[in-house]
C-alpha cells in the first residue's frame, strides 16, 4: 500500500513539473459567419405610419461597446407592389426619446370602425431608425408586397408577403366573476368566436387589454385550456392555427386574472383579433421558445428563430387586424 502511494505521489510531482500543466489551454477560431442586413419591418393593414429597423450582424465572439453602433441608417428601404412600383420609401429616424404611436380603429368584428384610439408604442430594445408617414391606412388586403432594403456595403436584402385578409369575430362577451384562481381571487372569462375562411391556411395572434379611468393601456395576462393556442412573443399574445377548423366558426375562450369588476371603475376591455402570415406565425413561435431556453439557461438546446429575409436576416411580416370592444355578460 505504501509502494503504490509512493509511486502516485511521483507521477504527480512529474506532471506537476511539466510547465503548464494545469494551465493549458486550446485555440478555438470563431465560428465563421456572413456580415449582412439585419431587418425587421410589420405591417398592418390599418398603420398609418410604419417603423423598421435595419442594422447588420456580429460575430458571436465580437463585442460592441453600444448597440446602436450596430444601425445602418446609410440603406435604402423600400416596400414595392407586385408590379415592382414602389409604394412606400422610409426616411432614416433619428434615435432618440420620440414617442411612437399606433392608430388602432375600433369596431363591432365586422368591419364597421366605431371609434380610433391613438396609443403609444413601446419601443424598448427595438432600435427603429427608419420611419414612413403613410396618406391613409395601408390596406392591401390579398396584395403581395416586397420588402427591399439596399446597403452600398452589404447589397440587397429583401422578402416578398401577401398581406392577409381582415378576421371577422363575433362580438366579445367578458365574465368578470367566473370563477377563482389558485390565489383565491376571482378570475374572468373572454369568449367570441372566430368566422375562419374555408380552403386556406389561416393564422391569428389573439390579445387583449383594459382601459381605466385613467387613460392608460394594461395588456391581458390571457391563459386558456385549448391545447390548439400556442404561446406567441412579448404583450401577452397568443397564437391560433385553423387546422381543426377550416372554414367554421371557432368558439375562443380565454381567461385572465386582473380584477375588472370594479362597479366604481368605468373599465373597458378591447380584444384585438389579428390574421397574420404563416412567416409571422413561424417567427413568433420560434422567438418565444428561443426566450423561454434563454431563461432557463445552462444545458438547454439553442433555439434556431425563424426568418424569411434573403441575402439578409430578420422578419418582414404582414398582418391584417380587428378590434372590437367586449360587452359585461349579463
Amino acid at each position: 500500500m505504501n509502494k503504490i502511494f509512493f509511486t502516485g505521489m511521483i507521477f504527480l510531482v512529474l506532471l506537476s513539473s511539466c510547465e503548464n500543466f494545469f494551465q493549458t489551454y486550446m485555440e478555438v477560431p470563431p465560428p465563421p459567419y456572413k456580415k449582412g442586413i439585419v431587418v425587421n419591418l410589420y405591417v398592418t393593414d390599418d398603420d398609418t405610419v410604419l417603423y423598421a429597423s435595419v442594422s447588420h450582424n456580429i460575430g458571436s465572439l465580437e463585442s460592441i461597446k453600444n448597440v446602436q453602433d450596430l444601425l445602418l441608417c446609410d440603406a435604402t428601404v423600400q416596400v414595392l407592389d407586385e408590379a415592382g412600383n414602389v409604394v412606400v420609401e422610409m426616411d432614416t429616424l433619428d434615435m432618440d426619446n420620440t414617442v411612437y404611436y399606433d392608430t388602432i380603429y375600433i369596431g363591432d368584428g365586422n368591419g364597421e370602425i366605431t371609434d380610433t384610439v391613438l396609443y403609444p408604442v413601446y419601443n424598448a430594445g427595438r432600435m427603429i431608425n427608419f420611419q414612413a408617414h403613410l396618406p391613409s391606412p395601408f390596406g392591401g388586403q390579398g396584395e403581395k408586397f416586397t420588402l427591399q432594403v439596399i446597403h452600398p456595403e452589404y447589397g440587397t436584402a429583401s422578402a416578398s408577403q401577401t398581406m392577409p385578409s381582415k378576421p371577422v369575430i363575433t362580438q366579445p362577451v367578458y365574465n368578470p366573476s367566473a370563477g377563482y384562481n389558485d390565489y383565491g381571487g376571482d378570475f374572468s372569462t373572454l369568449r367570441f368566436d372566430i368566422v375562419d375562411p374555408a380552403g386556406e391556411e389561416n393564422f391569428y395572434q389573439v390579445r387583449a387589454w383594459l382601459k381605466g379611468e385613467d387613460g392608460r393601456q394594461y395588456y391581458l395576462d390571457l391563459d386558456t385550456d385549448d391545447p390548439l393556442f400556442q404561446p406567441s412573443y412579448g404583450y401577452y399574445a397568443l397564437l391560433l392555427q385553423d387546422k381543426t377548423f377550416d372554414g367554421d366558426s371557432y368558439t375562443v375562450q380565454l381567461k385572465f386574472n386582473d380584477y375588472v369588476n370594479d362597479p366604481a371603475e368605468n373599465v373597458r376591455i378591447f380584444v384585438e383579433v389579428r390574421s397574420v402570415s404563416k412567416d409571422y406565425y413561424l417567427y413568433a413561435r420560434t422567438l418565444e421558445k428561443a426566450e423561454e431556453a434563454e431563461d432557463i439557461g445552462f444545458f438547454v438546446e439553442p433555439v434556431q428563430v425563424y426568418d424569411n429575409i434573403e441575402n439578409g436576416y430578420g422578419i418582414f411580416a404582414m398582418t391584417a387586424r380587428t378590434v372590437a370592444l367586449a360587452s359585461k355578460e349579463k
